[in-house]
């Protein structure tokens, strides 16, 4: 039995990862120290975007699969309104509460990638970001759902910073 939960928690940990050609990124916004990550709305926001979004994979060259600033905007927008609708509460419990009901909303933001990947408006390394990032704000919610909270939060400010950094680099369309 003890094996058994070693090897799940293995594939749990790679299961976190995003790995785009040579960088590869432990989905996990804070440090040892329970922190945010100093560098994870500059360095790691960056190298999301260079070495991952900007990356496209052989997949996505054969099938001309693509990813826009505007569709990456549409993303961004809804999350953001997910945020808003939440801050836009004063009581912690209620704040809360109303999290609660959206996360099945935020979580359907996982197949509206898909969607989009299907019809080739979305790149793999992209479509990975957003589902990659949805799994861990949502893991462990019905445990701990101020920490989900909190993980959404950030969330929402590291794709702020991967928007500024994909301006000029990510093609408009």
């Amino acid at each position: 039995m003890e094996g058994l939960e070693k090897i799940k928690k293995a594939i749990e940990k790679k299961d976190k990862k995003m790995k785009c050609g040579d960088f590869e990124w432990e989905v996990n916004y804070f440090d040892v120290d329970g922190k945010i990550k100093v560098d994870l709305f500059s360095d790691i926001a960056e190298k999301i975007v260079f070495k991952c979004i900007k990356y496209l994979t052989y997949d996505d060259q054969s099938n001309k699969r693509k990813i826009s600033i505007n569709q990456m905007r549409k993303f961004y927008n809804e999350i953001l309104n997910y945020q808003i609708q939440i801050n836009s509460i004063s009581y912690k419990e209620k704040k809360l509460q109303k999290f609660r009901e959206l996360l099945p909303l935020i979580k359907m933001e996982k197949a509206k990638a898909n969607i989009a990947y299907q019809k080739k408006n979305m790149n793999t390394n992209f479509k990975r970001f957003i589902d990659k990032n949805i799994d861990y704000i949502v893991e462990g919610y019905d445990k701990d759902l101020e920490k989900s909270l909190e993980k959404f939060t950030i969330f929402v400010s590291l794709f702020e910073a991967v928007i500024a950094y994909a301006k000029g680099v990510i093609n408009e369309n």
